[in-house]
Order: C-alpha cells, then sequence, then structure tokens
C-alpha cells in the first residue's frame, strides 16, 4: 500500500510540472509582437533596451564585442534612431520540449 501512495504521489508532482509547449509557442509570439509594437511606438532602440539581458553581448563587423545593456545604451545614445522603422509580424514559434530554448 505505501509503495502505491508513493506512485500516485509522484504521479501528482510530476503532472503539476508539466510544460506545455504549445503555450510557450504562443508566449513567444505574444512577446515579438509587443517588442515590434513598442518598437513603433518608443524607436528601436528603446525597444531592443526593454527587450535584451542585462549580459547581453553583441557581436557586429569589425569591432570588439559590445557587453552589457549598460555600454549598448551608451551606444544608443551615440546612435540614435534612423530613419527606418523596424517593424515585423511572426509567423511561426519553435520551443524545445524542454521549453529552454525557443526562437520565433
Amino acid at each position: 500500500m505505501k509503495i502505491h501512495l508513493l506512485i500516485f504521489t509522484l504521479f501528482l508532482f510530476s503532472c503539476g510540472n508539466a510544460i506545455d509547449v504549445e503555450i510557450v509557442k504562443q508566449e513567444l509570439i505574444e512577446a515579438d509582437k509587443q517588442f515590434s509594437q513598442l518598437s513603433l511606438e518608443k524607436g528601436k532602440n528603446r525597444a531592443f533596451l526593454e527587450y535584451m539581458d542585462e549580459k547581453v553581448t553583441i557581436l557586429t563587423g569589425n569591432i570588439m564585442p559590445i557587453e552589457g545593456r549598460t555600454t549598448v545604451a551608451q551606444q544608443c545614445d551615440n546612435q540614435p534612431n534612423t530613419s527606418y522603422i523596424l517593424k515585423w509580424r511572426p509567423i511561426n514559434a519553435t520551443a524545445s520540449k524542454s521549453c529552454d530554448l525557443g526562437y520565433t
């Protein structure tokens, strides 16, 4: 009887921790839409700064990597938004089974 109770308890806890990949995909698409909308409203620099991680590393052409949100913000101050508009619509999202990696 004790073994059945243990198995049932483990089953209940494992069911509660299940991650629905389809929900995560929809969350990724929604985040991307919000990112695009913020870009339209406040400019691309503000949108990128809002969504990037504090420990961001940006790799570009023939210069050293730019590391950290503060450094990126300083670069954005030196290079204000240009006249082009950054706008997109995500059409698909993919997420790993464990939902620790995903992209649109």
